[in-house]
C-alpha cells in the first residue's frame, strides 16, 4: 500500500513537472514569435504584415551571391517553401522579382531602389540594409535588402545577414535579443541555421489564421485557439 502512494505521489509530481515545462515552451514561443513580428506591448500601433493571396514568390540577385554556396541558399530556400507551404522562385528580371537581394555598395542599392537616406553610412555597422511595401491591407508587395561584402566583419555575419533579412521580407520585422536562433538580432555569435523555434515562428507567421494587418490582441486571440503543443512537439 505504501509503495502504491508513493509511486501515486510521484507519477503526480512528475505528469505537474512535465505540464509546467509544456506551458512555459508555448509561452516562450508565443513571446519570440511576437516579438519576431514586432509585436508587443510598447509597439500597440504595430500590425502584421506579410505575402497575402498568392501561391509563389519570386526573387532576384543582384551582384555575386556571397557568403553562401548557391547550393546551401537553394537548400534555404526550399526549407523556407516548406514552411510556409508558398513556391520560392528565382526570376532573372529585378523588376518582376517580389523580393529583390542586392550585394554590393548601400549608396548603389539606395540609388536604385530610390531609398532615401540622409544619415551617416560610412560606419562598420551599415553591412546591410532592408526595406519593404505594404497596401492598405498591409499585404506586403514589394521587398528588397542590401548586402554590403566589404562590410561584414567575419563570414558568418555575412551569412546570417543573407538568411535573416530574407526573413525580414517575409515579414519578419522585429528583432528578438537571443544568441541562437536564425531570426534574433545579431548580438556577436550570428547564427547560420534554422533553429525548430525559428522554424515554428515562421510556420505560425504563415499559418492562413494569421492575417495582415491583425493588431496584437487579434494575433494573441489566435495564438491561444492554435494547438502550439502539437507544432512544439513536430519533427523537422
Amino acid at each position: 500500500m505504501c509503495k502504491k502512494v508513493i509511486f501515486s505521489i510521484v507519477f503526480t509530481f512528475l505528469v505537474i513537472l512535465n505540464t509546467t515545462s509544456q506551458s512555459k515552451k508555448i509561452d516562450r514561443l508565443k513571446k519570440d514569435y511576437l516579438e519576431s513580428s514586432l509585436l508587443t506591448d510598447s509597439n500597440n500601433d504595430k500590425f502584421i504584415v506579410k505575402w497575402e493571396n498568392r501561391d509563389t514568390l519570386s526573387y532576384h540577385i543582384e551582384g555575386e551571391l556571397t557568403y553562401i554556396s548557391r547550393k546551401a541558399w537553394d537548400q534555404y530556400i526550399q526549407e523556407i517553401e516548406e514552411l510556409i507551404g508558398l513556391q520560392i522562385v528565382e526570376v532573372d528580371n529585378r523588376n518582376v522579382a517580389d523580393i529583390q537581394v542586392y550585394f554590393g555598395a548601400l549608396e548603389d542599392y539606395f540609388e536604385e531602389h530610390r531609398i532615401s537616406f540622409t544619415g551617416e553610412i560610412e560606419s562598420e555597422k551599415f553591412d546591410n540594409w532592408h526595406n519593404r511595401t505594404f497596401n492598405e491591407n498591409k499585404e506586403l508587395i514589394t521587398a528588397s535588402y542590401c548586402i554590403v561584402p566589404s562590410k561584414a566583419y567575419e563570414y558568418d555575419r555575412g551569412t546570417y545577414n543573407v538568411k535573416n533579412l530574407f526573413l525580414k521580407s517575409l515579414g519578419h520585422l522585429g528583432n528578438l535579443f537571443k544568441n541562437n536562433m536564425l531570426i534574433a538580432l545579431d548580438s556577436g555569435l550570428a547564427q547560420t541555421k534554422f533553429t525548430r523555434q525559428d522554424k515554428r515562428i515562421v510556420k505560425i507567421h504563415y499559418d492562413s489564421r494569421i492575417k495582415s494587418g491583425m493588431s496584437l490582441k487579434e494575433v494573441n486571440a489566435v495564438l491561444n485557439a492554435m494547438d502550439l503543443q502539437l507544432l512544439i512537439n513536430e519533427k523537422f
